[in-house]
């Protein structure tokens, strides 16, 4: 068997160049919508060693956009236009509804989620990838 494969050769021959492969694009070119600056602040309970709990105020501040294709990217915007006062109640509406945990994690995945799935119906017929958030702040009040 190996006097086989020694005759036959392991390679020799044809060599493949990188540039006969065909170039896959793993990620999809996408483009940011912008949603708008917020600043909200979200009723938080804090409970205390007497079984009472405090209620305190956490301001979160940050900058929304929705990921979109290039090619959905005007009708978008044309759609976040004609809603943006629903638009605004909808974002400040899943905030204040989060946990302290979900405003505290690093990746935010929690709030992007209910946050694309409550935008979605304001986009119609477009479909946003993901949501980004940044220049994220939170402070109490």
């Amino acid at each position: 068997m190996a006097a086989l494969f020694a005759a036959a050769g392991c390679g020799g021959g044809v060599e493949v160049q990188p540039e006969d492969y065909e170039v896959l694009s793993f990620r999809e070119q996408l483009a940011e919508v912008e949603l708008g600056s917020y600043s909200v602040p979200v009723p938080i309970t804090i409970e205390t060693t007497d079984g009472l709990g405090r209620d305190n105020r956490l301001q979160f501040r940050f900058e929304l956009f929705a990921l979109v294709s290039p090619r959905d990217k005007p009708k978008a915007e044309e759609c976040l236009a004609r809603q943006q006062g629903q638009l605004r109640d909808t974002v400040i509406s899943v905030c204040r509804n989060s946990t302290v945990d979900d405003l505290l994690d690093p990746q935010l995945s929690n709030l992007r989620s209910r946050m694309l799935s409550a935008i979605q119906p304001l986009l119609e017929n477009v479909t946003p990838k993901r949501m980004l958030v940044t220049r994220r702040m939170t402070e109490p009040l």
